[in-house]
């Protein structure tokens, strides 16, 4: 893989290390740098997969903490002494990576408008990780040759609302310059990998965040953009010292409606505001969900809940308004004052009118999203100021118009612009409290309150894997009995092979197809690239694509031992609704587990070793050699195995280099800790998720004793309150119990599937 560099100044001295922001380039330094002192010399490359540098192998994905491993990669090579690092956005959080991992390695640290991301809610992660599984796989399968072509100017305007305007012309072309490629007829592509575009599936939680940023022990400074938005979702001015009031902006307005009041507010106060969703720079809804303002409420309270707050104080305008009343009036004991602008709640008296309209309201909303946002009228910026101004019945002048459509308006390819709210927002609501459920409300709503209204308004009068595409990630396997019945996924454990399951699969019956595949870097399958840590994440990707998009399987029967029982444990959570049997034999997932304690010596390890292990020559010796390695390896218990079955695995193992020579294929970087492990809650979210039929045998001697077995226990409880049949035998034996002795295990998996 190559990494283009850009190098300012004198190459005696040894350099700043500058990292680019998410999908930029190395360019991203070049004003900078001209302004920059004869003494300073900056060093910026741009990473893979941006600007000029090569793209990952197929089926591989981007996590922005592989960038710690890069910048390690670079130090050493130039043998630097400690180093001065400087990033930006993501290449900011790359650089806290690399600071609070080795700060051995560092001098100083400084961020601009950025620090790192994390999660806090395991049950929303949980939730959410199979959707972005998916995104990564759909971009994985783009054709980057096939990319939309664009003349230079379109493409310039892509780029500029491709980051919500905050670059001008001169700095989106100088991103351009290492970020596009030119074709034969004069049109351009971004070069950039399109597999950037998907979240980061290898987030880090609030607790390792905590341990890592006390480890950074460098000089750090940060710089945040005053009109970025980075540092915190919505808009948040004045001290975040200070418990802020939350305010809430109108019906089909932004956070921005804050702006000229915010300016003039005293330096004691602070004021958070977010764009509801469908509003201003917040995602739309999912297809046929529909906006009610009293969903808001919710959002309100996770907010403060986000923030652990005491009492807040609460400022809505419009809309917003009716939203704070709806929290004021539900959750009093989270509310010191309520300050409304122009608005209470809306409500209806008569129920024949409200049934009489109630269809015609509810095709409207039905009409509203089947609406292509897409396909939106176009407007110049001056037409879609009117149109705005007109909206509203010219209670806005044109600098308020102005300030709603920083953040209410999209910028298309051909510089005209879009509304960026949803089309749903113009649909009537249909969750209105009728005048005796408002009184009830307003009863209890029992904080200090104060309402204003606007002299002219009359709001209150109311009145798909492919080894053609993936040849460097080839994965093979063994099909047991295949035919027309779809197979049961079988996957191995840590430091095994497809082999396994040779004892057990002839044990089962007939009926019974069995795919057991060799999990890449493991057996015959191929190994992540040189120089990549190893991603438990990413093995959930890998299986994701098999079962969706090669084998097209609706649904699937998995069977894991140990570390292929891990990765189905997770696909089960992720994928809740698309496993039907799930059988877990000896699962590994609680040795596995990340622990806070061990986070840096795990990140050191895994950067590290993935790094050094991949420049390691490959074990190669006689076959007995080999066989003393595995043997040893496997002495002790829970372990142990006998020479029979060590030789079984070799036999999927070792590739012949000569009459009497071969070499070990199993990846050196398994020995390492694998990123992106699940925690112990993070475990308990996606026992939470599971519901599919499932089957744990826990054998006497694996690993499943002691504190662990109280914690499988445990979780089987969780388990059991989805899984519409959940059954837990313990068999006599060792960690690899269905490999020495099959038939303890083959009649309990036998009568699982007949029952």
């Amino acid at each position: 893989m190559s990494y283009p560099r850009k190098w300012w100044g004198k190459k005696s001295i040894q350099p700043v290390l500058a990292v680019h922001g998410w999908q930029d380039n190395a360019g991203s330094w070049d004003p900078l740098a001209e302004i920059m002192p004869d003494d300073y010399s900056i060093f910026a490359i741009d990473l893979p997969g941006n600007g000029q540098s090569s793209h990952l192998p197929p089926f591989q994905n981007h996590y922005f903490n592989d960038t710690a491993s890069v910048l390690r990669r670079i130090k050493l090579y130039f043998k630097w002494d400690k180093v001065d690092i400087l990033g930006h956005s993501g290449g900011s959080a790359a650089c806290f990576m690399y600071s609070a991992i080795f700060p051995e390695d560092v001098k100083s640290y400084f961020g601009v408008d950025y620090l790192v991301g994390s999660y806090s809610d395991d049950k929303e992660r949980a939730a959410g990780i199979g959707e972005i599984i998916d995104k990564k796989i759909k971009l994985a399968l783009r054709d980057h040759s096939a990319s939309t072509k664009y003349t230079w100017e379109e493409a310039k305007n892509v780029w500029i609302k491709g980051t919500d305007g905050s670059l001008d012309d001169r700095s989106a072309e100088i991103l351009m310059q290492r970020g596009l490629d030119k074709l034969p007829d004069g049109k351009y592509i971004f070069s950039r990998d399109h597999r950037l575009k998907a979240a980061d599936i290898n987030l880090l939680n609030q607790e390792q965040l905590y341990v890592l940023a006390e480890n950074a022990n460098v000089h750090v400074r940060f710089v945040r953009g005053s009109k970025s938005d980075f540092f915190n979702k919505g808009k948040w001015w004045g001290k975040k010292s200070i418990q802020p009031v939350i305010a809430v902006h109108g019906w089909q307005d932004n956070a921005g409606s804050w702006d000229p009041l915010a300016e003039i507010m005293p330096d004691d106060y602070s004021i958070l505001a977010i764009d509801l969703p469908g509003n201003g720079r917040s995602s739309h809804l999912p297809h046929f969900q529909n906006y009610y303002f009293n969903d808001a409420v919710a959002i309100m309270r996770r907010i403060k809940r986000y923030f652990k707050w005491d009492k807040v104080d609460i400022l809505g305008h419009s809309g917003g308004s009716a939203t704070c009343f709806m929290y004021t009036a539900v959750f009093p004991e989270d509310v010191k004052s309520y300050f409304g602008i122009d608005f209470l709640v809306d409500s209806y008296g008569d129920e024949e009118k409200r049934i009489a309209k109630m269809g015609e309201t509810i095709d409207k909303k039905i009409q509203l999203a089947l609406r292509d946002h897409s396909s939106s009228k176009k407007y110049s910026w001056e037409e879609a100021k009117n149109v705005w101004i007109k909206a509203t019945d010219y209670s806005l002048d044109d600098k308020s118009a102005e300030i709603l459509m920083q953040r209410g308006l999209d910028r298309l390819s051909d510089g005209k612009y879009i509304f960026s709210r949803d089309h749903r927002l113009k649909g009537a609501d249909i969750n209105l409290l009728n005048e005796d459920q408002l009184r009830i409300l307003a009863e209890n709503a029992n904080v200090h309150i104060r309402l204003v209204r606007a002299s002219k308004s009359n709001i209150f009068d109311g009145g798909k894997i492919r080894s053609q595409l993936i040849a460097s990630y080839l994965t093979e396997g063994k099909w047991w009995r295949k035919n027309e019945e779809q197979p049961v996924l079988a996957l191995h454990g840590l430091f095994d092979n497809a082999a396994t399951f040779d004892t057990l699969i002839p044990l089962l019956n007939e009926n019974i197809s069995v795919l057991s595949l060799d999990i890449p870097g493991f057996g015959r399958s191929s190994s992540p690239p040189a120089g990549m840590s190893p991603n438990f994440l990413e093995l959930v990707i890998w299986m994701r694509y098999l079962i969706k998009d090669y084998f097209k399987w609706k649904k699937v029967n998995l069977l894991g031992h140990s570390f292929g029982s891990n990765l189905s444990f997770s696909y089960s959570g992720m994928f809740p609704e698309e496993v039907d049997k799930f059988i877990s034999i000896d699962c590994g997932r609680f040795n596995m587990a990340a622990k806070p304690e061990h986070l840096l010596d795990d990140l050191r390890r895994g950067y590290m070793g993935g790094v050094v292990k991949t420049l390691e020559i490959p074990y190669e010796g006689d076959y007995q050699l080999h066989l003393d390695y595995i043997l040893k390896m496997r002495s002790n218990p829970p372990f142990k195995l006998s020479k029979r079955f060590c030789e079984l695995f070799l036999s999927r193992d070792l590739e012949k280099i000569t009459d009497d020579v071969y070499r070990n294929l199993t990846d050196r970087r398994v020995h390492l800790k694998y990123m992106g492990r699940p925690t112990y809650l993070f475990l308990d979210a996606l026992a939470e998720k599971i519901k599919c039929k499932m089957l744990v045998i826990r054998p006497t001697g694996g690993v499943l004793v002691k504190h662990r077995k109280e914690m499988l226990e445990k979780q089987l409880s969780i388990i059991a309150q989805n899984s519409p049949r959940l059954v837990y035998e313990v068999v006599e034996g060792g960690h690899h119990v269905h490999l020495e002795n099959p038939e303890k295990v083959a009649p309990i998996i036998n009568k699982f599937f007949e029952t």
